[in-house]
């Protein structure tokens, strides 16, 4: 990504118990190492509950995504179970999980990690101001972006290699844009990596059929109005924000499997998937109580006979 432009970011809230910081610290890391700004918060210099929570809420407003670390620490820890409350009260939060005793190597819980919060913004160099817009918006959701600028008399393809370490390609296409040969790398490449591609196409732009056979493949393609607004561009980093959530969670999906985690998080998400598995997530947290229920039940069953029993034997 020598030639690429990498926009700073991507704050990411890590909620984690402080018995796991030896994994967590790998997580935290790599993500430092690719630029991110993970916060791994623990504050022994404060003894003031208000004070510490106060901090903590004021950070989670201020962040779009966070990473939750799902382990038997952090489900006894009531700080953690504070800070999975307050986030699951708000909206437009992103949220990931991860469980530290189903995920093997922390460098690939990293790897998902930074993949799935960085976008590539693929353009021709005179669309460097619509480029730019939408870099602005993406940092503004605490992602990171790769700007890679393209020019149709250019003769080397550049930074096509850069694809394999984003979640998500925006193509820009216009009068000014790519070159076929470096569409078809791209779209190669997204296949490849299973990266999110998506096209956002200029107003009044003839798409050709060479374009139109690459559209077929993408996972959304977007018409921009004349004028630009800037809510259009609100909205469609919304949308691909929305994608990559739904690809991140894929990509846990397996770790994903604590039915409370579940329920608390899906049931604020925007995601046309949230409402079925958090439904099948309270299912499970339903059958869970129930089954623990039915063990409390046997027990004071159990305990009221033996109390019998006794009181009998000392009435004789």
């Amino acid at each position: 990504m020598d030639n690429a432009e990498l926009n700073p970011g991507g704050y990411v809230f890590i909620s984690h118990s402080h018995q796991d910081i030896k994994k967590v610290r790998q997580i935290r890391n790599a993500m430092e190492e690719e630029g991110y700004e993970p916060l791994c918060f623990y504050l022994k210099c404060l003894t003031d509950e208000d004070e510490i929570e106060g901090l903590i809420k004021r950070e989670i407003d201020a962040r779009e995504w966070f990473v939750y670390i799902d382990s038997p620490n952090s489900r006894a820890s009531r700080w953690v179970a504070k800070e999975r409350e307050y986030i699951a009260s708000l909206s437009g939060k992103q949220i990931v999980t991860i469980d530290l005793e189903k995920e093997g190597s922390m460098q690939e819980v990293s790897r998902k990690l930074i993949r799935g919060l960085r976008v590539m913004i693929a353009y021709g160099t005179a669309d460097q101001e619509l480029a730019n817009a939408f870099r602005d918006a993406f940092a503004e959701k605490d992602m990171q972006v790769i700007l890679d600028a393209c020019d149709r008399s250019d003769l080397e393809i550049r930074n096509a290699e850069a694809v394999a370490e984003t979640g998500c390609v925006l193509v820009l296409l216009s009068d000014h844009g790519l070159q076929d040969r470096f569409l078809d790398r791209i779209v190669s490449e997204a296949a490849a990596s299973g990266s999110i591609l998506i096209f956002v196409i200029a107003a009044g732009y003839e798409v050709s059929d060479h374009e139109n056979k690459l559209l077929q493949n993408c996972a959304g393609k977007y018409y921009l109005n004349n004028p630009l607004s800037d809510g259009q561009i609100a909205e469609i980093v919304r949308r691909v924000e929305a994608d990559v959530t739904h690809d991140l969670r894929k990509a846990f999906s397996e770790a994903q499997s604590h039915s409370e985690v579940e329920a608390y998080y899906l049931k604020n998400q925007a995601d046309p998937e949230a409402e079925r598995l958090a439904r099948e997530a309270q299912d499970r947290l339903d059958e869970e109580q129930r089954i623990k229920d039915d063990i409390l039940e046997s027990i004071e069953r159990g305990t009221m006979k033996m109390t019998e029993e006794l009181r009998k034997y000392l009435e004789e």
